[in-house]
């Protein structure tokens, strides 16, 4: 007789789940809309809760940006600076890099290049 349940008790479940995921991208928007970084200064508890609980993947990057103050640590023009900078191991870097996958086909020269500029 218990076994009779037991599908019943699944798609419960599974519902259940379903919605709880729906309702967390519906708080994600919401906050999103209302903006993350004044949310997570007027409530840091409620963003700390929800992030704990699972942020829905369209809205990570942007989730991780506000919780590390991204903007605030951005150096414009920084990267462009050290790509044409000079540095000790840059030799070093030209040699290995051909030998990265080197059975791999895809990894060609233009490829090569990419890894380079990382």
């Amino acid at each position: 007789d218990l076994y009779l349940l037991w599908p019943a008790a699944c798609v419960t479940w599974t519902c259940g789940m379903a919605d709880d995921k729906l309702r967390r991208q519906r708080l994600w928007k919401s906050m999103q809309q209302r903006g993350l970084q004044k949310f997570m200064q007027q409530r840091p508890g409620d963003f700390l809760r929800r992030a704990r609980k699972g942020v829905p993947s369209e809205y990570r990057a942007e989730v991780w940006k506000t919780a590390l103050n991204a903007e605030a640590h951005a150096k414009p023009g920084l990267y462009q600076e050290l790509q044409t900078a000079d540095n000790e191991f840059l030799h070093l870097i030209k040699i290995d890099i051909p030998r990265t996958f080197p059975e791999d086909p895809s990894f060609d020269a233009e490829q090569q290049k990419c890894l380079f500029r990382i």
